[in-house]
């Protein structure tokens, strides 16, 4: 018989089964015993039996009817599924008069006993493989939740991976913090990206690389698996208040702009007569090849209907370069005693801690009634759960308070450097103007800016 070896191992450190050669040395001496002849050999190396994306099995497949039989040195080398190896056998194999030979399990598929068996041991090696699975998942749970990083043997940019920890690699660490720094200056990912190959060169190879280091809580000291984020063992490159604020400015960038830097304004304007937004809309190209640009009230121009929110609204088309203009002039405007005046949450936030002091004084005193016995459990029940509800809405709105704090702070930092804004490029405009901007709302004779403080 004319006849095929396979041989797979998981890993290239053969952590689940024999090894290639042994594998291959085996299959061999017993066809050698059997008087078969070896045609090929086809080898999965480093590759999972949980499904067959394996190059090597694909091929077996593509010429199967070279051959009279398939050896393999165990069935669960064939596959760790039970649905692929029994298509193998049934689909593959027999359809085309091949038989399979497992030389551990002499298992012989030319009788229905013999197919019996197979579809019990690939059950077998299933439930095997699912079992690995779950007890290696529960392992890198129990290490993430004691803050060890998982992530291979390559460490995210700014960390050796080193003993199965990470340890800052200070050359990277500066360039991780150059990246947070530029992008809370208002520099775009292109734009960060293309100073980083000069000034940090060989660190990052990738323009996405940039989105992604400013997007990962590892950098503030946590570690991420499988959704849930927990705190590392690792030393921290960013510290919270930086990370946190580059977050904000992401969130409301992704959520309004977009990087669409040709509409400055883009995700601001609403329209003071329908209160629809109002979009970017190309006009008519010019003698010299310029194009007109306009603003236009979603219910102006009809559609989608989904932004439409009454038929036929009056509001004019907006210039783009002159609506534009307005709102950089009055960004010009701001002075830092339009911001701290307006903005001190202090004394608000102190009331209401004090407000939460008594409600943590009112359950304390709760939980002493019900150890003394005076009053019933259902009472007792429903006034802390009273208490509960009044403390989560106050503690909701000192964190809305402390944020709005915080973006106060962010624009009393900024208003110092605004009157360059002319000279900037479009994207830092963007930023900033989104950073001190929270609505536009543009009626036919007047524009009425929310600003965020």
């Amino acid at each position: 018989m004319n006849v095929a070896l396979y041989v797979r191992v998981s890993t290239k450190e053969q952590l689940d089964g024999y090894s290639i050669e042994e594998q291959e040395e085996r299959l061999r001496a017993y066809a050698k015993s059997k008087d078969y002849t070896v045609t090929k050999t086809y080898i999965d190396g480093g590759h999972s039996g949980s499904n067959l994306n394996r190059p090597a099995i694909q091929s077996m497949i593509d010429d199967i009817s070279n051959f009279d039989a398939i050896l393999v040195y165990k069935l669960n080398r064939l596959s760790r599924s039970q649905k692929d190896t029994l298509y193998l056998i049934e689909d593959v194999f027999i359809k085309n008069n091949v038989e399979f030979i497992s030389l551990s399990e002499s298992l012989d598929t030319s009788t229905p006993y013999g197919r019996a068996m197979i579809g019990i041991l690939s059950a077998f090696a299933q439930l095997d493989r699912e079992m690995i699975t779950e007890q290696l998942t529960m392992g890198r749970v129990a290490r993430a939740k004691d803050g060890y990083y998982h992530g291979g043997h390559y460490a995210p940019t700014g960390y050796d991976y080193i003993d199965g920890e990470l340890v800052v690699n200070e050359y990277e660490a500066e360039c991780v913090r150059y990246i947070f720094n530029e992008y809370l200056k208002g520099r775009g990912y292109d734009n960060i990206y293309n100073s980083i190959q000069s000034k940090f060169p060989g660190v990052i190879q990738d323009r996405s690389t940039v989105s992604k280091i400013l997007k990962r809580p590892l950098y503030k000291g946590y570690v991420t698996f499988d959704g849930v984020t927990h705190k590392g063992r690792h030393k921290p490159i960013i510290d919270d208040k930086t990370f946190d604020a580059v977050q904000k400015i992401n969130s409301k960038r992704s959520s309004r702009f977009r990087s669409n830097t040709l509409y400055l304004l883009s995700g601001l304007l609403y329209c003071g007569h329908c209160n629809a937004r109002l979009a970017g809309h190309a006009g008519k190209k010019l003698k010299n090849g310029n194009q007109l640009r306009y603003y236009v009230c979603y219910s102006r121009k009809g559609y989608p209907k989904n932004m439409t929110t009454q038929p036929n609204c009056d509001k004019k088309f907006e210039r783009k370069e002159d609506l534009e203009q307005k709102i950089i002039n009055e960004v010009k405007k701001l002075k830092l005693s339009d911001v701290t005046v307006k903005n001190d949450n202090s004394d608000r936030i102190k009331k209401l801690e004090k407000e939460l002091d008594k409600i943590d004084d009112q359950l304390s005193k709760a939980v002493e009634l019900y150890s003394l016995g005076n009053i019933p459990i259902d009472i007792i029940k429903n006034k802390v759960d009273d208490l509960n509800t009044k403390k989560e809405a106050l503690e909701k709105r000192i964190e809305s308070l402390m944020s709005e704090s915080d973006s106060v702070k962010d624009v009393v930092n900024v208003i110092p450097t605004l009157k360059d804004i002319d000279k900037w490029d479009k994207e830092k405009q963007q930023v900033i103007i989104m950073t001190l901007i929270d609505r536009i709302t543009v009626y036919n004779d007047r524009i009425v800016i929310d600003w965020v403080f």
